[in-house]
């Protein structure tokens, strides 16, 4: 069954909307210097202006993706679009004050806290005649796309003033507008269900345990090197800062390929193979950045790097959009999300700690091994084989 031209716009939308969102870390990252003269911040002071972003996901993650399957998800969603473009336009009206800066990222971040996950279930709920896979295959490729470019607009528009780069999330404001003219035609709201079928049990449950630990594992490798990467390559190996921005962007733009071809992988491999072949990849990749200082084979890394986190960030999305009944996947996808942003959260820390008593190439070599550790997790997840390989929700 075709989808209607409405269902078409509606899962542009879904996608625009994730992809414009990431614009609250990968765009303002450039400007950091900028915004730490104009308020006369020490170092660690300006990467609140991060951490005050990244910290509502923890703590509002779940409670949104609560609330979207009580009352509607692209309700939900379209909200958070809407507070996540206000809170980017009035950015400019905090340059006298530090605390209401951080403020309005708090709420940006909460926003953000919602439109990640649901972002993941309404691409499965609403992308009919194709497969899960195929449909996070192309969310996953909409952000690697804004992972590349939000940087260089970033860097462009801080020239123009500090408080530039912030803008640009501006943009999930026409979004939000498609979103609210297209309506909410939504029937599995848990309000519907009885109260036993309401509750999500995950304690005993090994396949959903591990696609929430999984969630962790995958968010705490990928921000590894991109917390830490730049001050291996500059302050160890001796590259130039320009090097170190090519290495990341490199290792984003390689992971649209690794999103787009997952639906002719998965004609070779199952969903489960996909996921620990890709997590081996990853590992031995962060393992050869740490012993490696030859130009070629570090973009060959990186390269491999962003590949294998494209393929297995795609397949683990589409578990989280197939793990639970419809009813509970806003919910479910939130916890997801707070387990990932615990990840962000520890990646640097957990370096920082190595680095304490070590060097930043033995860092490297350990994150690795951790990473390695993740194979642990996935066993459980062949239960999903063949509901996932067939399903087309």
């Amino acid at each position: 069954m075709k989808p209607t031209n409405k269902e078409r716009l509606s899962t542009i939308s879904i996608y625009l909307g994730s992809a414009f969102s990431v614009a609250g870390v990968q765009a303002v990252g450039p400007g950091l210097p900028n915004l730490q003269n104009h308020f006369q911040l020490s170092d660690s002071h300006t990467l609140w202006a991060i951490s005050f972003y990244l910290f509502p996901g923890i703590l509002f993650a779940v409670p949104l993706g609560k609330l979207a399957d009580r009352v509607g998800r692209m309700k939900i969603y379209g909200f958070c679009l809407l507070v996540f473009g206000i809170s980017s336009l009035i950015i400019p009206l905090a340059g006298f004050s530090w605390p209401l800066f951080l403020a309005i990222r708090v709420l940006q971040g909460t926003a953000f806290a919602g439109i990640f996950p649901l972002s993941i279930i309404l691409v499965a709920q609403h992308g009919k005649g194709s497969s899960v896979l195929k449909r996070q295959g192309l969310r996953s490729v909409s952000q690697q796309v804004a992972d590349t470019v939000n940087p260089l607009i970033g860097g462009f528009l801080v020239a123009a003033a500090w408080y530039a780069p912030y803008l640009v999330g501006i943009s999930t404001l026409p979004v939000a507008a498609v979103v609210f003219f297209l309506g909410f035609d939504e029937d599995y709201r848990s309000g519907k269900q009885d109260k036993a079928a309401e509750k999500l049990k995950i304690i005993g449950n090994l396949p959903l345990i591990s696609i929430i630990f999984g969630g962790f594992f995958r968010f705490f490798i990928k921000f590894v090197p991109l917390s830490s990467l730049g001050i291996m390559l500059v302050n160890q190996r001796g590259y130039s800062t320009v090097f170190a921005g090519f290495a990341l962007a490199l290792s984003s733009f390689v992971g649209i390929f690794g999103a787009l071809s997952v639906g002719k992988v998965s004609k070779y491999l199952s969903p489960f193979a996909i996921s620990v072949s890709t997590l081996v990849f990853l590992s031995l990749s962060l393992i050869a950045l740490s012993i490696t200082g030859n130009v070629v084979a570090i973009l060959i890394a990186v390269s491999i790097f962003g590949i294998a986190d494209g393929l297995f960030g795609t397949v683990q999305n589409s578990y989280v959009s197939i793990a639970v009944p419809n009813h509970l996947r806003g919910t479910f996808s939130g916890i997801v999300a707070m387990s990932r942003n615990i990840g962000k959260f520890l990646a640097p820390i957990v370096m920082g700690l190595i680095l304490a008593t070590a060097s930043i190439t033995t860092a490297f070599a350990v994150s690795g091994i951790i990473a390695a550790l993740g194979l642990l997790l996935m066993p459980p997840l062949r239960h999903f084989n063949k509901q996932l390989s067939q399903s087309t929700l």
